[in-house]
């Protein structure tokens, strides 16, 4: 669902040129992604733009903030942590 999004982000549809590799084709683009790490080991990469907000709950919860795909409004999920990527670095 993450790389859909990414995709939408920024206009592309997936088709053979895409090479596969996240880092290297969407940063390539020239704007910020962010990096969410669920606390399941798994991981999700979203344009910066659509990020609102990164806070603990009250039972001590990291919680993301982030629009929605179709852009009617927010959602909250629980991260374990994030990275910002910056645009022309390949992250492997």
């Amino acid at each position: 669902m993450c790389w859909m999004l990414v995709l939408h982000a920024f206009g592309a549809a997936p088709d053979n040129k895409l090479s596969g590799r996240i880092g290297h084709d969407v940063l390539l683009q020239g704007s910020m992604m962010i990096k969410y790490l669920y606390p399941d080991g798994s991981h999700c990469y979203r344009a910066l733009h659509t990020a609102h907000a990164v806070f603990r709950d009250g039972d001590g919860k990291l919680i993301a903030r982030a629009e929605k795909a179709d852009g009617s409004g927010m959602y909250e999920f629980e991260i374990a942590g994030f990275e910002l990527l910056s645009p022309g670095i390949v992250y492997d």
